[in-house]
């Protein structure tokens, strides 16, 4: 698949998500208020606030699919990270504005129970959710795309934030009232936990982080090249979907250069499209002589 097809079909992902938070969210807000429901409210701003992540996301699809340029000699990838952590910044905040609400509304002693059709339409909003973040979450699997992965996750905790206004929803019609604002205070915790997760992923991305077991286990395959006589560096970071590795190997150093060079070259060509490994600098120094053993 090219990038250009990967990023189209990553849009056409990120588009069925817009389609639909923008159709909950006006379900939800209109129906929220009509029943004076406090957690059918929060469940609409949270997808009022997935709208802008959306189109975040959709950006970021545009951006990342432009090609190397002389500003950006590795490509545009790094902006589906950028868009996750943007979607990461703009949950936080929503969440943490929807359990200053709740909290308002729990220390309310005057609050009544909101009508049943809040019940209805979370339900409602969970089923699409769910449908969404399988659709999503498998497309982010085949493409390796970051954003639509985060967009997934956010699917998922819109799924379980509905679920969760309609149980608060359901206590307060059996005379509960005050479970309704307790349930938006947990869609609040829903949302921040996600935000977190997604936006440390992305942090540790941009500041070139990666995990330690998967540079081992690249050393490793570097070690299987014929003419690899050591391993003395390895260096890796994401690119988006791609990940793109700096190697430093030792070669017999009774090599000639193109020798060596074809050593390097077959360490590329191992490297290079696994676990998507997309691009491999290799350098190639003389590995030391065995030290000679002192004669008897």
């Amino acid at each position: 698949m090219t990038d250009l097809a990967r990023y189209e079909r990553g849009q056409r992902g990120a588009a069925v998500g817009l389609a639909a938070y923008v159709c909950l969210a006006a379900l939800k807000l209109g129906v929220g208020f009509w029943s004076d429901s406090r957690a059918l409210v929060a469940d609409g701003i949270n997808n009022l606030t997935d709208i802008a992540g959306t189109l975040a996301v959709l950006l970021a699809m545009r951006v990342a699919g432009r090609p190397a340029d002389e500003d950006h000699q590795y490509g545009h990838q790094r902006a589906e990270t950028l868009a996750a952590v943007i979607v990461s910044g703009i949950m936080a905040t929503v969440a943490v504005e929807i359990g200053l609400g709740a909290v308002r509304a729990i220390l309310d002693p005057a609050r009544a129970a909101p009508r049943l059709e809040a019940a209805w339409v979370a339900a409602l909003g969970a089923l699409v959710m769910v449908a969404v973040w399988q659709y999503n979450l498998r497309l982010a699997r085949r493409l390796g795309s970051p954003a639509l992965r985060a967009a997934a996750a956010d699917h998922l905790s819109d799924a379980l934030s509905s679920l969760v206004a309609l149980a608060g929803v359901a206590g307060a019609e059996l005379g509960l009232p005050w479970l309704d604002p307790v349930a938006g205070l947990v869609v609040a915790g829903f949302i921040l936990r996600t935000a977190w997760h997604i936006g440390r992923e992305g942090a540790h991305q941009l500041l070139d982080g990666f995990d330690a077991a998967q540079l081992e286990a690249i050393r490793a395959r570097v070690a299987e090249v014929e003419g690899v006589a050591a391993v003395y560096d390895v260096r890796a970071r994401h690119m988006g979907p791609a990940v793109l590795v700096d190697v430093t190997i030792g070669v017999d150093r009774n090599l000639t250069v193109a020798e060596g060079h074809g050593v390097a070259e077959r360490v590329e060509s191992h490297l290079r499209g696994w676990c998507a490994i997309d691009r491999v600098m290799v350098h190639v120094e003389p590995a030391p002589l065995p030290v000679p053993q002192e004669e008897a």
